[in-house]
């Protein structure tokens, strides 16, 4: 194989990584700033610490989440991850975790004396 040959293999080789890897990188990445601008008041949203809450004020640098009654915490607008519901498609089926059907009991007393 001469000098031609190698450089059609490179070629095919480039064109396979861009069509694998980056094409599809790059429409994840056009999603998230799509969602990411119609971010506004009222939608419930995930953070990238996974923690869910629903947005009380927003502007170009922070947001700020209610989390629980009276509760407001402020983040920086990109740590917004996703939108609740799609949180909710991409979490596993609660019938197929074991650990959802476990009981747990309920703590009682205290841990003092009981050694």
């Amino acid at each position: 194989m001469g000098w031609g040959g190698t450089l059609i293999m490179l070629a095919l080789a480039m064109g396979v990584i861009y069509f694998i890897i980056l094409r599809p990188q790059n429409k994840v990445r056009q999603q998230h700033s799509d969602f990411m601008s119609q971010l506004k008041r009222g939608k419930r949203v995930v953070t990238i610490g996974g923690l869910h809450g629903t947005i009380v004020e927003i502007d170009e640098k922070q947001v700020q989440l209610l989390v629980a009654p009276k509760i407001v915490l402020t983040f920086r607008r990109d740590a917004i991850s996703m939108e609740f519901t799609n949180a909710l498609s991409a979490t596993p089926d609660a019938n197929n975790n074991a650990a959802a059907t476990t009981p747990v009991a309920p703590l009682t007393g205290s841990s003092e004396g009981n050694a």
